[in-house]
């Protein structure tokens, strides 16, 4: 699945236009639900627990201690999980987070987060350094000047959701082709509840989160920004993850 999943990424990066690249990306999120459906099902009919996959966590490290993005990364990694039925931990520092699911849904979502993460820092370094910003007032702050920090802060808030929303809708358009062609009584919803909640049991009794995290406040004070973000998302494509073992490198480094 994996090797497909490259090649539609291939293509999305070689698309003549947004349109196409938009439309692998799309393609990719709905190969890997229906990928994910799919084992589900498999697994719900497995007599041997040999054969089945099993719920784990992974540890991903986000970047280095006090790094202004590891917080945005940290939302990132949220709602990638959760468009791949992975339940997110993350640490009081924002510095790594942990995956509670099925390991081949963590491997996916592993290679999603690389790929979207090192695009969204490239770009909103790009947007920064376009000075488009400049002469805006800051309404979030009393109608002050609009700074650097302030406007990128306000270009990631509008990148992750909009990677969100596009995950989200992939991942439901793959639920309905899945439905369209389904035996009565074993639609997407079903197969992937059944999984959830193995993969939610198994979260409280490893999980040794305490409390809820603070996160980062969302920022829309640069219109600029969050224009820009949102058309720069629905050109993200999706890339080969890096190879990770031993010590894990950064996700944005």
């Amino acid at each position: 699945m994996l090797d497909t999943l490259s090649k539609l990424l291939n293509q999305a990066e070689n698309a003549a236009t947004a349109q196409e690249a938009e439309a692998f990306f799309a393609k990719a999120q709905q190969l890997a639900t229906l990928h994910a459906i799919s084992l589900a099902e498999a697994r719900s009919h497995a007599r041997s627990k040999e054969r089945r996959e099993q719920p784990t966590h992974e540890q991903l490290t986000i970047g280095q201690p006090r790094q202004h993005v590891n917080s945005h990364l940290c939302l990132l990694s949220v709602v990638i999980g959760e468009a791949n039925s992975l339940r997110t931990n993350i640490a009081s520092n924002n510095t790594y987070i942990l995956w509670f699911g099925l390991p081949s849904d963590i491997e996916t979502a592993t290679m999603i987060l690389h790929s979207v993460a090192h695009q969204m820092v490239r770009s909103a370094d790009a947007f920064i350094r376009g000075r488009t910003w400049v002469g805006e007032r800051d309404w979030e702050n009393a109608g002050g000047a609009m700074t650097a920090q302030k406007a990128r802060k306000s270009y990631y808030t509008a990148y992750v959701r909009e990677i969100g929303a596009r995950l989200m809708q992939a991942r439901q358009d793959a639920q309905r082709e899945y439905d369209r062609t389904a035996p009565e009584g074993a639609g997407s919803e079903l197969v992937l509840r059944g999984k959830e909640l193995e993969v939610r049991d198994y979260y409280a009794q490893n999980s040794t989160a305490r409390g809820s995290w603070k996160g980062q406040r969302a920022s829309f004070s640069s219109g600029k920004a969050v224009l820009t973000a949102r058309n720069d998302a629905q050109r993200a494509r999706i890339d080969a993850a890096r190879e990770i073992g031993g010590s894990p490198p950064a996700v944005a480094s």
